[in-house]
């Protein structure tokens, strides 16, 4: 039987590929992450004949949890030290890329994590995403971060992160 931590995994990579996929953009999942699980980048048709790469990406690292609360508008969400402060300095720096935490918010009840008939498959709940821009933190296991629930993680902000890029703009 697969652990359940990888089926968490595998329902986010699946959530982050077909929101990516729907904004027309296309997703890259890597296999040993060294601090990013994957980025999205657009695609362009230049010409007219065929669809090619863009040069404008957005990093991720993807989690996937039980663990979450709603307050306030907000997802709350205790993050390991570690990642927290691999995304922070990673903001401080100047990298092409922007890196983005995915966080996929399940039900604690794992039979309602997916449901499936012959007119549809359904993933209970949605990814949030967050840009964690530091400073760094001096605890010693987890952060509590605060993701605001209009950060649903959905084709429109694939569409705008990308566009921002394109146009030079901060995210």
């Amino acid at each position: 039987m697969l652990p359940d931590n990888d089926i968490k995994e595998y329902l986010s990579a699946s959530h982050i590929n077909a929101i990516t996929s729907i904004a027309g953009a296309k997703a890259e999942m890597k296999f040993r992450d060294h601090g990013v699980d994957g980025s999205f980048r657009a695609l362009t048709n230049p010409y007219g004949t065929r669809i090619l790469d863009s040069s404008f990406s957005v990093d991720f690292q993807a989690k996937s949890t039980v663990n979450w609360t709603l307050k306030d508008d907000y997802v709350i969400y205790n993050l390991e030290v570690k990642t927290y402060n691999d995304m922070a300095s990673r903001h401080s720096a100047s990298y092409a890329s922007p890196l983005i935490l995915i966080l996929l918010c399940l039900p604690k009840e794992k039979d309602k994590w997916v449901s499936i008939s012959e007119d549809q498959l359904v993933m209970t709940k949605c990814c949030y995403w967050h840009m964690i821009k530091g400073p760094m933190t001096e605890n010693k296991e987890k952060i509590t971060i605060r993701i605001p629930c209009n950060n649903l993680f959905e084709p429109g902000i694939i569409k705008e992160l990308l566009e921002k890029l394109e146009r030079g703009e901060e995210i």
